[in-house]
């Protein structure tokens, strides 16, 4: 059994430590490559819609992108490339070879139309984008994006209240997504279906554990399983805050509110220490390369399975 430290290590200095930036979404690419979205407290009360992406390597750089993301991912073929998704479908891209530009869908039908998107997840090497009134996206090349929501788009007029907020999946012939009214879709390689939900409560995020376990959490502390049509509630008395961050580390299922991470061990939800210290924010979560990284919106840490670091931005 591995030793974990109860000490928290802290890389940089706190004294200096930036307190007008706020946090939100990350994408681990590799242990020393980590790409986190930023904003600036002070645009965002002035409705100025403007994210930093940072990129931590040991050290600190950023780009800057003059529109709010949603969501941030990476691709490693045919190189390295870092998707920024803003809400209204336009996509910055950052590789070794330039920045490019994209748009989701410039139509009518479009997401500057339609509601705002949610999430953008890689698929077997593709890249999906999901949100409101259930529309969903497929990346098919450089610039190349496809509807990918027949079946399941929302009606004009009959939308309000309903769009995906995560999409998550085993191949490009096994797609979940999951949202509003605790709604659960399943994309079978042909068509789209909807699956009898256990709750109504709304779901935040999704993730596909092969070889066939879903999992699904929301809205205060609600917490589902699946495998193909079957969904149940796992039941817990850990929390009641509201699940935004889930993920899928060293064989476990973690979990993150605002003020807490929780850890799926046999069945029950139990709080993880992450070092002594004073208490971090957390929210959102992404692994890769044997670590975990926590984005909350005024804290930064990773653990490796041993111990917990935090990462101070200077």
């Amino acid at each position: 059994m591995p030793k974990f430290s109860k000490d928290r290590i802290v890389l940089g200095d706190k004294r200096k430590k930036r307190t007008d930036y706020g946090f939100t979404r990350c994408a681990v690419a590799k242990r020393d490559r980590v790409y986190i979205l930023s904003f600036l407290d002070a645009l965002e009360e002035k409705g100025e819609n403007v994210t930093k992406v940072l990129r931590w390597s040991g050290v600190w750089n950023h780009w800057i992108v003059d529109w709010a993301v949603g969501a941030i991912c990476v691709l490693e073929h045919p190189e390295l490339q870092v998707l920024s998704m803003g809400l209204g479908g336009r996509i910055d891209l950052r590789a070794v070879s330039g920045r490019t530009e994209e748009e989701v869908d410039t139509g009518k039908d479009g997401p500057p139309y339609r509601g705002l998107l949610r999430d953008m997840r890689v698929i077997e090497r593709q890249v999906y984008v999901t949100g409101m009134a259930r529309q969903v996206y497929q990346r098919l090349g450089k610039g190349q994006w496809a509807r990918f929501d027949q079946g399941v788009l929302a009606e004009r007029g009959k939308a309000k209240g309903i769009g995906f907020n995560s999409i998550h999946g085993f191949s490009r012939k096994a797609i979940y997504a999951v949202g509003w009214k605790g709604e659960i879709w399943r994309f079978d390689g042909r068509i789209w279906r909807p699956i009898a939900s256990p709750t109504n409560l709304i779901l935040e995020r999704v993730v596909c554990v092969p070889p066939k376990t879903v999992y699904a959490c929301g809205q205060a502390g609600v917490l589902l399983q699946g495998q193909g049509d079957e969904w149940r509630v796992i039941e817990h008395a850990a929390t009641e805050d509201d699940f935004w961050g889930m993920e899928w580390f060293n064989g476990a299922l973690w979990l993150a509110t605002h003020d807490a991470i929780f850890k799926l061990v046999e069945k029950e939800l139990e709080p993880v220490g992450m070092g002594t210290g004073d208490p971090l924010t957390c929210g959102w979560l992404d692994a890769n390369d044997g670590v975990l990284w926590s984005v909350g919106p005024e804290d930064l840490a990773y653990f490796d399975g041993e111990k917990w670091s935090e990462v101070i931005l200077t």
